[in-house]
C-alpha cells in the first residue's frame, strides 16, 4: 500500500508541469545568474583594497646613525662591539625599514605602493589628495629611536601619518601597517630598557624561511559550485510545502477518506507522504547537481558522501512535508503550506547562506536550519573534506528529522484523540 500512495505522488508532480519549472528549471536560472554576476567576487585575484602611499623624511637618515655610533662610542661601549652592531643598527633605521622591508614586501606592494617625496612636496601632495596616506618621519626620529634602543630612555617623535578620508579603506589599511611598525619598535625598546637588547650585545637577527597555507589544505570554491549548491538546498526546500498542500487538497477532495474506508491506517498514509517527500527530495537534488556537474562542471570529490547528505536532507524535506500535512489538517485549510512556501523558506535561506555568506554570529543559527548544515557538509565535501569533518552537520540533519517527526507523531495522536 505504501509504494501505491509513493506511486501516486510521483504521477501528481509529473501532471503538474509549472511545480516542475519551479523546482527543477529555476534554480538552474538562478545558478547561471548569480554564478556570471557574481563570480568575480570568487574567483577575482585583484586585492580587494589598492592604494599609493607616500612617505617623506626630515633631515638624512644616515647622519643621524652616524651621530648614534659617536654617541654610542662616547657612552663607554667597546669599539668591537660598536663594528659589529653596526650592520644590525642599519637593519634598523626607520625609513629604509618602512621603504624595503614593510611596503617593500611583496604581498604588500600588491595592495599598497609607496613613493617617496619630498619635505618641499608635502603640502602639494595634502591638497592633491592623490596619495591614501602620508607617512611624516620628523627629523632627529631616527637618532633618538636608535639611542633609546641602545643607550637610554628617550623621548621619542611621533610617526604622523596625514590619511586621505575619500579614501577610507586603504588610508586605515595604511595607517593600522604603520601602527604595527611602531608596536614592534616599542617592544624592542621594552627589551632595550631591561637590558635583553643593549649596546654591549649584538641585536640577533633569525632567518625565518616558510610558506602559507591553509589550514585545511582545500580546494577553493568558485561561484558556481557556490551557488549550485544554495539553490538545491533551498528549493528543495519548497517542495516540502508542495506536499503539504496537496496533501490538504487530497483532504478536500475526500481522496484521504477513501484511502481510509480501504482500511488504510493514518500512519501508513503519512508514511507514505514522508516516503514521497524522500524520494521526490532525492530525484530533486539528483537532477539538480546533474545539471549544474554538466553546464558548470560542479563536482564532488567524495560520492559516498555526497549520498549521504543528500539522504539526509531528503528524508528531513519528506519529515516537513509530513508535518505541514499534519498542521493544516489539525487547522482545516492550508495556511501553514502558504505560510512556509512565503516566508518560511526565504527565511531559513536567508540564514542558510544560500544567496550569500553571512556573518559569523548569524552563521551559527544558519547551521542549525536544515539547509544551513546541509549547504555547510556539501561545500566542505566538495573542496575535500572527510567525514569527521562534516559529522556535525550529519549529526544536525539527523537531530533535526527526529524532532520533526516526534513533533508529527504527537500532533497526530492529539488530533486522533478529539475526535
Amino acid at each position: 500500500m505504501v509504494w501505491s500512495l509513493l506511486l501516486k505522488e510521483l504521477k501528481l508532480f509529473l501532471r503538474n508541469p509549472q511545480e516542475l519549472l519551479v523546482l527543477l528549471l529555476m534554480p538552474l536560472v538562478l545558478i547561471t545568474i548569480l554564478g556570471f554576476a557574481l563570480g568575480s567576487f570568487f574567483n577575482s585575484d585583484t586585492p580587494p583594497i589598492t592604494g599609493k602611499a607616500a612617505i617623506v623624511q626630515y633631515g638624512n637618515e644616515e647622519e643621524e646613525m652616524d651621530r648614534f655610533m659617536k654617541a654610542l662610542g662616547e657612552s663607554g661601549v667597546p669599539e668591537p662591539a660598536i663594528q659589529q652592531m653596526e650592520s644590525h643598527i642599519i637593519q634598523l633605521l626607520p625609513g629604509r625599514m618602512l621603504r624595503e622591508k614593510i611596503f617593500g614586501n611583496e604581498e604588500l606592494s600588491k595592495v599598497i605602493t609607496l613613493e617617496e617625496i619630498t619635505p618641499s612636496d608635502l603640502d602639494e601632495a595634502k591638497e592633491k589628495g592623490k596619495y591614501s596616506a602620508i607617512i611624516e618621519i620628523p627629523d632627529g626620529f631616527t637618532e633618538k629611536l636608535l639611542h633609546s634602543l641602545f643607550i637610554a630612555k628617550q623621548e621619542i617623535p611621533d610617526l604622523i601619518v596625514y590619511e586621505n578620508e575619500e579614501l577610507d579603506y586603504s588610508s586605515s589599511f595604511v595607517s593600522d601597517v604603520v601602527e604595527q611598525f611602531k608596536g614592534q619598535y616599542s617592544l624592542l625598546a621594552a627589551l632595550g630598557k631591561e637590558g635583553i637588547v643593549s649596546g654591549d650585545k649584538g641585536l640577533p637577527t633569525v632567518e625565518v624561511k616558510g610558506t602559507v597555507e591553509t589550514v585545511t589544505k582545500r580546494d577553493p570554491i568558485d561561484a558556481f559550485s557556490y551557488y549550485a549548491v544554495g539553490m538545491s538546498v533551498m528549493f528543495v526546500l519548497f517542495l516540502a510545502g508542495n506536499i503539504g498542500a496537496n496533501s490538504f487538497v487530497e483532504r478536500q477532495q475526500h481522496v484521504y477518506d477513501r484511502i481510509r474506508l480501504a482500511n488504510v491506517p493514518a500512519y501508513v498514509y503519512l508514511l507514505g507522504v514522508f516516503l514521497s517527500g524522500f524520494v521526490l527530495a532525492c530525484l530533486q537534488l539528483g537532477v539538480l547537481y546533474g545539471g549544474a556537474a554538466l553546464l558548470y562542471d560542479v563536482h564532488f570529490s567524495n560520492i559516498t558522501l555526497f549520498l549521504l547528505i543528500t539522504v539526509l536532507l531528503s528524508a528531513v524535506v519528506g519529515g516537513i512535508g509530513v508535518l505541514l500535512t499534519v498542521i493544516n489538517n489539525r487547522l482545516g485549510n492550508d495556511s501553514a503550506s502558504k505560510l512556509y512556501g512565503s516566508a518560511g523558506v526565504a527565511i531559513l535561506a536567508f540564514f542558510g547562506g544560500s544567496f550569500t555568506t553571512v556573518g559569523e554570529s548569524l552563521q551559527v543559527i544558519g547551521n542549525l536550519t536544515p539547509n544551513g548544515a546541509a549547504m555547510k557538509a556539501y561545500l566542505q565535501v566538495m573542496s575535500g573534506a572527510e567525514l569527521a569533518d562534516i559529522s556535525p552537520f550529519l549529526i544536525t540533519l539527523l537531530i533535526e528529522l527526529v524532532i520533526i517527526l516526534a513533533g508529527s507523531s504527537l500532533i497526530s495522536i492529539q488530533r486522533a484523540v478529539r475526535t
